[in-house]
């Protein structure tokens, strides 16, 4: 399966995800990147130009934007 393929079956509603999706590749073309972001990606990044720490700070901020999921929600003594 791709990572666009992927991306389909996890964000279905783009306006409305249910999980956060990073794209994290090799390939700079701004199409793809666009194609990407306009189908449910938070993110994309090309590896050899994005740091861990960069990495780490998208991160944070893709799953603040989206929210938890349901796993999340689930009371500790639940789990």
């Amino acid at each position: 399966m791709s990572g666009f393929e992927l991306l389909i079956n996890v964000v279905p509603r783009v306006s409305k995800p249910a999980i956060a999706v990073i794209f994290l590749t090799r390939v700079v073309w701004k199409s793809v990147s666009y194609i990407a972001i306009t189908n449910g990606a938070q993110a994309y990044l090309v590896k050899r130009f994005t740091s861990g720490d960069e990495l780490t700070q998208i991160i944070s901020k893709v799953i603040a934007r989206v929210g938890p999921t349901q796993k999340d929600r689930l009371p500790s003594w639940s789990s």
